[in-house]
């Protein structure tokens, strides 16, 4: 089975029997990599979902490297959307955008979503310009300290 990931990454798997049923459980660390292929299928992992990546998401992928050069505020940041986000500084951010009428967000509830329709967050992760506007301490964040 191991042979088949790419990119190559370590991985725990553990078998145990629940309820009279063999139940085979496999970890595998987040990486720097947007997305994970197994037997020729590409996935992409967005918090602690993993599904199928579909077509338009690995054409974005392939096109934003052909196209545009890497910019640092677009790259990936260390920061956790779910821990390191101000969630009251996205909400102002939101609302002050909504009586511009500006952004449309796919759904306001959904931090994710409406992090990607500001443009710094994509499947998933944080971007670093995303970092600095939206952690805490924009002075400490996880995209300055490692430029």
């Amino acid at each position: 089975m191991i042979e088949h990931i790419s990119p190559k990454a370590f991985v725990a798997v553990q078998a145990e029997e629940l309820d009279k049923k063999l139940v085979i459980s496999i970890e595998v660390p987040a990486g720097s990599d947007v997305l994970y292929a197994f037997k020729d299928v590409m996935y992409i992992r967005t918090g602690e979902l993993t599904q199928v990546a579909k077509t338009q998401t690995i054409r974005d992928i392939v096109m934003r490297h052909q196209i545009e050069p890497e910019r640092w505020e677009r790259r990936f940041s260390i920061a956790d959307i779910e821990e390191h986000i101000d969630v009251e500084a996205v909400r102002s951010t939101v609302s002050a955008a909504a009586n511009m009428r500006r952004v449309l967000f796919r759904d306001k509830r959904n931090l994710s979503m409406v992090l990607e329709g500001f443009s710094v967050a994509w499947y998933g992760r944080l971007t670093n310009g995303g970092d600095v506007l939206f952690t805490p301490d924009s002075n400490q964040s996880y995209a300055l300290q490692f430029r």
